[in-house]
């Protein structure tokens, strides 16, 4: 189970990183921002939005392999000040059924349920490489690695209105969130960002970062709730 704390951390971060790729900043007083200045102005966006929830939910009968005969198909949770409470999707693959994996990262610890008993354990730091921590700071640094951005279009969703941003990032940028090998392609995004403050409330990601994932794969992720504190608590082990 130590395997897949490192992993499911690892893609809760894949998911904002791309947040940070697609959400927009303050744009230049003297000049209109290009999707690529839109791109970098999010990194400082990422790097100073206290919380923040999230919801990941894969595309299809396929997601990402963490351990032999599991699939991680869809993560819910929340990001605030530092902190990280999370429940996984996770798919057994030999008999097709799903299990709920909860993850609590609380003041340097991170915490694991048991998807069967609900029992929790905590482990060990030095098995837990991606610190949720400073996420937003890994993030930021991951949006400069952008290949190509373009505008889209613009969109209404859920009653807000959007520009859309197309961008690719080498699949191999992703290594250091992931903390670990990534594929050697390309991941295509795209973005719809709010125009009233700049947050990104939709992104769809199509690609493989992980070498094991199936080609094609694709995930779309939603945001909301920006700015609203969470309270959360390390469990009762």
């Amino acid at each position: 189970m130590i395997r897949s704390v490192r992993l499911l951390a690892s893609f809760v971060a894949i998911p904002l990183a791309l947040v940070a790729g697609c959400a927009g900043g303050n744009p230049s007083a003297t000049a209109t921002p290009t999707a690529m200045d839109k791109l970098k102005a999010s990194g400082e966006t990422m790097r100073q939005e206290s919380a923040f929830h999230f919801d990941l939910q894969y595309d299809g009968q396929r997601g990402t392999p963490i351990l032999a005969g599991m699939e991680l198909v869809s993560a819910t949770g929340d990001f605030s000040s530092g902190d990280v409470q999370m429940t996984a999707g996770v798919r057994l693959t030999q008999l097709n059924a799903f299990v709920a994996q909860k993850v609590v990262a609380k003041g340097g610890e991170t915490y694991l349920s048991d998807p069967i008993t609900g029992r929790w354990s905590k482990a060990p730091p030095d098995q837990v490489p991606c610190a949720l921590s400073d996420m937003n700071a890994r993030l930021a640094d991951l949006t400069l690695q952008a290949q190509t951005a373009s505008f889209s279009g613009e969109e209404t969703l859920t009653g807000r209105a959007t520009q859309k941003i197309k961008a690719t990032f080498p699949a191999q940028s992703f290594a250091p969130v992931v903390c670990g090998k990534a594929e050697s392609g390309a991941v295509q995004t795209e973005g719809w960002l709010g125009k009233e403050a700049g947050h990104i409330l939709k992104v769809r990601l199509e690609g493989r970062i992980n070498p094991d994932e199936p080609e094609g794969l694709v995930r779309t992720l939603t945001f909301s709730q920006f700015g609203q504190a969470v309270d959360i608590q390390a469990p009762s082990l």
